[in-house]
């Protein structure tokens, strides 16, 4: 029994029984939603390319020409080195989100693009290579809105590391810039942020000589973070200051700072 699945077509006849109709095949291949162009020889000439592909490079006539000839623009990006070795040993090769840059003759513009690429060997009735095939997938879209979300996010980073630095910078603004020097005692403090994401607050610390020779050592926190806490926190250290200054009874300065 003789396989009639094996070789290659041997007339136009046995090719319609194995593959199709050549005119419906054209047909198919041309409206394959991927890009596809096949290529011929060591200066890999163009043999065939799907409408797909056409409309991405701009060129409506191309067939019979050598990609180097019908893409100028692509010397120095890779791509010829990449035809070559496949060529030259037989291995397909791929790249993913690869970046070209193209020209559009018919519309003068130039294009950057990201794409996915498959270069696959063809081989003859013998096994030698005889051209190459590629397939396109263009992933430019998906790469400019993953660089956009990047760049939105380190924006958004860099703003809020600006606006952080701003608060924490207001909060030790309204803290002691220093203690009183006093005869009959030493003090010393310091204030240590727990948590860098939570800088500013309304935590505060004081120390006060009363007009009765004794010291007011004060500890606040007002709750929540941000510029409110802060401004909060700012408004009523002043406020039990003043209470202490003119009043040394620290249950009316309290409730002078709780009721407002």
């Amino acid at each position: 029994m003789v396989d009639v699945m094996a070789g290659e077509p041997t007339s136009a006849d046995d090719f319609s029984k194995r593959v199709g109709d050549a005119s419906i095949v054209h047909r198919v291949f041309d409206e394959m939603p991927l890009m596809v162009v096949a290529l011929e020889g060591p200066d890999h000439r163009i043999l065939a390319t799907t409408s797909a592909f056409r409309e991405l490079a701009g060129r409506r006539y191309s067939i019979g020409m050598s990609a180097a000839e019908a893409f100028p623009e692509l010397t120095g990006q890779q791509i010829w080195e990449i035809f070559n070795r496949v060529y030259a040993s037989g291995r397909p090769e791929a790249l993913r989100n690869f970046r070209v840059q193209i020209n559009l003759p018919e519309k003068g513009e130039r294009l950057e693009l990201f794409i996915d690429f498959n270069v696959t060997p063809r081989r003859g009735s013998n096994g030698e290579v005889v051209g190459l095939i590629t397939d396109i997938v263009d992933n430019t879209e998906l790469v400019r809105e993953r660089q956009a979300a990047l760049q939105r996010t380190a924006e958004a980073e860099r703003r809020y590391e600006h606006v952080r630095d701003l608060i924490d910078a207001m909060q030790r603004e309204l803290l002691s810039t220093g203690l009183p020097v006093l005869p009959q005692m030493q003090l010393r403090a310091s204030y240590l942020l727990a948590d860098a994401d939570t800088a500013a607050g309304g935590d505060w610390f004081d120390a006060l000589a009363l007009p009765d020779g004794r010291v007011a050592m004060v500890v606040g926190d007002v709750v929540g973070h941000g510029v409110a806490a802060s401004a909060t926190m700012g408004q009523l250290r002043i406020l039990l200051q003043e209470r202490l200054a003119t009043n040394s009874d620290i249950a009316s300065a309290l409730k002078a700072v709780d009721a407002a």
